[in-house]
């Protein structure tokens, strides 16, 4: 089950980073699709719809890894695609007053990768929330959804921390990262997310089919239960 959440993190994280992308350029030709206080409103849109539609297609890919195993499961893309968006929003709009020094640093800037570290991390958070919105209606399990929430936000710092280095590493090697390299670096990254992320889904997942086993037993004193 891990390795299925896994692959299904890595797959749904790469194709919906790609697909988001062109989505902003779609509303956001300019190239200026983002979320601010003094960003205009077309912009803030195709940021926030982007953002939707990366989180969309990432829950897709764990949907897929979990619908067998998790009773009626069918908003976690939904859920995982707002979790990203309003992540995304509530970074764009208080990072740049907490980091306004490394709002144009360079990259590899110690203040712009702590930038960035805590804006994978609240990202990170925001999925992981909206995901237990759902399981804590399914899984009577504190504790995990509790672990579950925080892996995903470690997740999404290892997310960052890898795909920093692994670009500082290939750019040292080439100044042109081509378009495999760079779909290869975001399958990285978002396979150890979702290795991170998935830590505590066997154990939820198998919590929530020995609930839902209990819940659908047949009452003792049923007649079904007397002729059993």
């Amino acid at each position: 089950m891990w390795a299925l959440w896994t692959a299904g993190y890595a797959i749904g994280g790469t194709v919906g980073s790609l697909i988001s992308n062109a989505v902003a350029d779609l509303f956001s030709p300019q190239g200026t699709a983002s979320i601010g206080f003094s960003v205009p409103l077309p912009d803030m849109v195709a940021a926030f719809a982007s953002t939707f539609v990366f989180g969309a297609i990432l829950g897709l890919g764990t949907w897929l890894a979990l619908f067998r195993y998790l009773k009626n499961a069918a908003l976690w893309p939904i859920l995982t695609g707002l979790g990203l968006a309003l992540g995304s929003a509530l970074v764009s709009i208080l990072f740049p007053l907490i980091f306004p020094a490394s709002t144009n640093g360079a990259a590899g800037d110690p203040v712009s990768l702590l930038r960035d570290a805590a804006n994978g991390a609240v990202v990170g958070l925001g999925i992981g929330i909206a995901q237990a919105t759902l399981l804590v209606r399914r899984v009577s399990d504190t504790a995990g959804i509790l672990t579950f929430v925080l892996t995903s936000a470690l997740g999404w710092l290892g997310l960052v921390l890898i795909d920093t280095l692994l670009v500082s590493v290939t750019s040292s090697f080439s100044s042109n990262v081509g378009p495999i390299l760079q779909i290869s670096i975001l399958l990285l990254g978002f396979a150890l997310a979702g290795l991170m992320s998935g830590y505590e889904i066997p154990s939820l997942l198998k919590k929530h089919q020995q609930q839902f086993l209990e819940e659908n037993k047949p009452d003792a004193n049923t007649p079904a239960a007397r002729a059993n």
